[in-house]
């Protein structure tokens, strides 16, 4: 049993997944410690309105994509298409021109910010969306190490840097000018990984092969799938703040997104190390047995590092607290408890959906997302206008237990079939 132990301790530390955990380890590091400053820097209410801001570009990143990099993933799985890859990048360039003017209005319209505020959240929006789509196009490239990298100078290494800059060079600091700074930043390293991912030299050797119609045609139906199941995991994280900002509850948006930001650490950890690595084998093996060792080894790993993920958290929470001097998350400390306890679930879950996804099991995933998300929205209506960002949180505890024995029945149930 300990040489077991041994053995898969060392064969962890030996492998990719290993190194990818370094690297999400010090995005998560870059994260923790912009969470502290801006937290710091500015008001509470300012910092609700922030997180607000960044959840509407969030969802709308999401929706621009349409999990097109689902179908690319699987294309590139079954026969190495790497072409694919150009008419995926074509395809967004034209849609970027195409749309400008309807994202702005949307954007303009759901924030209620200013003509000024709405184009810089545009400018975000859309590259954001072009660079998070290469740390997925190299996730189906199996390049997870160069993905990590790429992810965490982009959601890591940038948003502090900008806020670093802010912090030492201006008396106040204001989302405003966060957000402006972060969007330079962001356009020159969308520049350099572009060029350094080749999508550039891609598109231009693959552009007369090109066929927008037909990559549309074949792409939509599979990727459109996925966007439904992703949809309601992605509105589901940020539906809560949706309603909070419409009772005016700013002050418990900033609550609920500071100790979500911190309970979602683990998560990011697991999917980083573990599921985007072992997932696009689980896709195309087909032996059993070695399909088996590899789920015991995704929530073997997937525990092991959300625990001790989970025992770093609570011991630096407390002085985190006192660096920040905002009553308002020290008085409300016991909610961090209730969201890990609420990620521990959906880590839980998180084997399962692989399973059901490796497997293309997508109408039995829908199914669940679906539940997922009506309980959830259910309980949000239901306990947020009482009890407010607590509401949230209790919401997502209980819509969560029930979508991860929901998808522990689903799983065992096909295997029995």
């Amino acid at each position: 049993m300990i040489q077991s132990i041994k053995k898969s301790v060392l064969s962890f530390l030996s492998s990719s997944s290993f190194t990818n955990l370094l690297i999400r380890g010090i995005n998560l590091l870059l994260k923790f410690v912009f969470q502290i400053v801006i937290v710091k820097a500015i008001a509470i209410e300012h910092f609700g309105l922030y997180s607000y801001y960044r959840n509407v570009i969030n969802i709308t990143v999401f929706i621009m994509g349409f999990e097109i990099h689902q179908y690319v993933l699987r294309r590139i799985a079954a026969n190495q298409d790497k072409g694919i890859i150009a008419s995926q990048y074509i395809l967004y360039l034209k849609m970027y021109f195409l749309f400008i003017p309807f994202y702005y209005y949307f954007l303009y319209k759901i924030t209620d910010a200013n003509t000024g505020l709405s184009l810089l959240l545009l400018g975000i929006l859309i590259f954001e969306h072009f660079s998070g789509e290469q740390v997925k196009t190299l996730v189906a490239l199996k390049m997870s190490i160069r993905s990590n990298v790429q992810f965490t100078i982009r959601n890591g290494l940038i948003p502090l840097l900008a806020l670093g800059i802010i912090y030492i060079s201006f008396p106040l600091v204001t989302y405003e000018l966060l957000f402006k700074f972060y969007l330079l930043f962001l356009i020159l390293f969308a520049i350099y990984a572009t060029y350094h991912n080749g999508i550039v030299s891609t598109i231009i050797s693959e552009y007369k092969n090109v066929a927008i119609i037909e990559f549309i045609r074949d792409a939509v139906p599979v990727s459109s799938r996925y966007f439904l199941i992703s949809l309601m995991f992605n509105l589901a994280a940020v539906i809560d703040t949706f309603i909070m900002k419409y009772y005016g509850y700013i002050d418990d948006i900033a609550l609920i997104s500071f100790y979500r930001n911190i309970a979602n650490m683990p998560i990011m950890l697991v999917y980083a190390s573990v599921i985007s690595v072992y997932l696009p084998d689980l896709v195309t093996q087909r032996d059993l047995n070695v399909r088996n060792k590899l789920i015991k080894k995704i929530y073997l790993y997937n525990m092991a590092i959300y625990i001790a993920s989970v025992l770093i958290i609570v011991s630096a929470i407390s002085p985190l607290l006192e660096i920040v001097q905002k009553e308002l998350l020290k008085n409300n400390l016991s909610i961090l408890a209730i969201m890990l306890i609420s990620n521990a679930i959906y880590i839980i879950s998180m084997v399962p959906y692989s399973v059901m996804y490796s497997e293309g099991r997508d109408r039995t995933i829908l199914i669940s997302a679906s539940i997922y998300l009506s309980i959830l929205f259910l309980m949000d209506i239901i306990l947020i206008a009482q009890h407010k960002a607590f509401g949230a949180a209790y919401a997502t505890l209980i819509s969560t237990s029930i979508y991860c024995l929901y998808m522990i029945y689903a799983n065992k149930k096909s295997v029995h079939d």
